[in-house]
């Protein structure tokens, strides 16, 4: 029972974390950051969605209290703003007219 109410409580997630990190090497920074940006921005059925939907749809499901509504969002915000600043640098690199043309008025 102690074993139950400590995974619940978020002892299970750190083993986890312990078990995944002993066999697998983690994934690079920015890899982990594009795979949790696509994650968070892409629907059930492969169509776009906005990173603040899959957001509350991930605390309706949970519930505000529980440990993935707490400790998630901000990690998952930081990443899709970090894949979203270097996608727009990257652009912004090979087509100088294009995203000068974009931020342009008129």
């Amino acid at each position: 029972m102690q074993n139950t109410q400590r995974a619940a409580g978020g002892g299970g997630e750190r083993r986890l974390a312990d078990v995944l990190s002993a066999e697998f090497d983690p994934a690079p920074d920015v890899l982990a950051s594009v795979l949790t940006c696509y994650d968070m921005t892409t629907g059930p059925d492969g169509q776009p969605v906005r990173v603040d939907r899959r957001l509350a749809e991930i605390q309706d499901r949970y519930g505000s209290g529980h440990l993935v509504s707490r400790r998630a969002p901000p990690m998952i915000l930081r990443a899709v703003e970090q894949v979203h600043h270097r996608a727009a640098q990257t652009c912004e690199r090979r087509h100088p007219q294009a995203a000068t043309a974009a931020i342009t008025p008129g």
